[in-house]
């Protein structure tokens, strides 16, 4: 069985007061990491033991949840590519696009569009002439405009307006 957390810290805290411990004292960096980000601290733990499955659990919840977003995305790009337009696949990605950055501009080459929505050049091109034509979007050297979010989430898949 191993050494309980007291046990540890105490002989840290022995270490740090230039007195010899039992044993070396050592922590895992995960022990230490989980209690910062669960927003606590090891004083805190120390003074509040019932924490600590709070604390060390805070971190899993966390990664479980990012793995089952991460998934989804997965998922809705699976079926992005199987089963939608290429204008939609480009309209899904401005889309998303714009609302992970916040900004009305994409830095983005129609190489670069054409890499990450995987479609191909021909309709890299004729699509945002559609959106262009209506005013969708506007487009100038290696940088998309969006002008009309909503008209944009007009052409967007049900499964990404929904």
């Amino acid at each position: 069985m191993g050494d309980t957390y007291e046990e540890k810290v105490r002989r840290v805290m022995t270490t740090l007061n230039h007195q010899e411990p039992d044993k070396v004292p050592i922590m895992s960096m995960f022990e230490t990491f989980s209690i910062p980000f669960a927003g606590g601290t090891i004083e805190e733990l120390n003074a509040h033991p019932e924490k600590e499955i709070e604390y060390y659990t805070t971190p899993h919840r966390a990664m479980y949840k990012a793995f089952n977003e991460l998934a989804g995305m997965l998922v809705l790009d699976n079926a992005n590519q199987l089963f939608y337009t290429g204008l939609e696949k480009i309209s899904n990605f401005l889309y998303i696009y714009l609302d992970n950055i916040n900004k009305d501009v994409i830095m983005l080459t129609q190489n670069d569009i054409m890499d990450l929505v995987g479609i191909n050049l021909k309709n890299v091109s004729r699509c945002p002439k559609i959106l262009r034509d209506n005013q969708v979007i506007e487009t100038r050297r290696n940088r998309i405009i969006v002008r009309d979010r909503e008209k944009l989430r007009q052409y967007c898949s049900a499964a990404i307006i929904s």
